[in-house]
């Protein structure tokens, strides 16, 4: 009788400590839980004509964690549609490659790859040391962000957006112009695991929390082609001109009056393609 007593005792002990333990195990969790966080405030200077655009990002980056960072790591997706990049390789190897990707990489012209080039990176009035591989860019920080601080970046980067591959590129089947994803350098994330660098072969990552303030400039754009479409208006005009004057198609050798025709074909086609790119920028 008494050794049950003690056993219920025992096991109503065990029962209130584990009840305990459980309710506690939230604010355990709570407490030891972090997240890193950025802003990134950024201009974008876009040329439609040769799909490049020009990035300056200033990020502000707070380090949540209980570790000192002497370094940061940042993605650079656009490096990966280039002949000889890692998902290039991959994709022409492996048994069962993604069917939108193949050899298709490896086939890009110059003008037709994507690229993410950094040209410099600054902490204040201080330039940083940064090394660029592949689709990671590596920056050595002149000093380490301590538990709880935050760290200013400023960074310049040339861009050039690919011909569409995966969900990324210029002119899809659908014909619409631009279909951008990842296309900004973008802070690795760092956890209770490290620094998660790893290169982009056909799988994006998770990134850090944050807040985006964007803004693209494209008035200088527009500007250019409409005053690329005024020009060829009037040289259309000059050419439709000649080519009505009786006297000159009578006078002028074949060949001239030939080449006439060949140059207002050749405007004709020019002027359409620049009023199709400034109609697709404005919609």
């Amino acid at each position: 009788m008494v050794e049950s007593k003690k056993r219920n005792v025992f096991m109503r002990v065990l029962i209130l400590a584990l009840l305990i333990l459980f309710y506690s195990l939230p604010s355990f969790s709570q407490d030891s839980y972090w997240q890193q966080n950025i802003k990134y405030d950024m201009n974008i200077d876009f040329d439609h004509e040769s799909h490049q655009f020009d990035i300056h990002q200033e990020i502000t980056y707070t380090n949540n964690s209980p570790d000192e960072l002497s370094k940061v790591y940042m993605h650079l997706f656009y490096n990966a549609f280039q002949p000889g990049s890692m998902m290039d390789v991959r994709s022409r190897s492996i048994a069962d490659p993604d069917s939108r990707v193949v050899d298709r990489i490896y086939n890009l012209d110059k003008n037709e790859i994507g690229f993410q080039k950094i040209i410099s990176v600054r902490n204040g009035s201080n330039n940083l040391t940064f090394f660029q591989e592949g689709t990671i860019l590596e920056i050595f920080l002149n000093k380490p962000i301590k538990p709880g601080k935050k760290l200013s970046l400023s960074i310049d980067c040339k861009s050039q957006i690919p011909i569409q591959i995966r969900r990324t590129g210029r002119y899809n089947k659908e014909d619409v112009a631009y279909s951008m994803t990842q296309w900004y350098p973008k802070m690795c994330e760092y956890d209770l695991e490290g620094w998660h660098t790893n290169p982009y072969i056909g799988r994006e990552f998770y990134g850090v929390w944050g807040e985006f303030n964007i803004e693209i400039n494209i008035a200088e754009e527009m500007e250019r082609i409409e005053k690329e479409i005024n020009r060829l208006t009037i040289e259309i005009t000059k050419a439709e001109s000649k080519l009505n004057n009786k006297s000159f198609i009578d006078k002028a050798p074949k060949a001239v009056v030939n080449q006439e025709k060949e140059r207002l074909t050749n405007f004709s086609q020019a002027k359409q393609k620049f009023e199709k790119q400034l109609l697709k920028i404005k919609n």
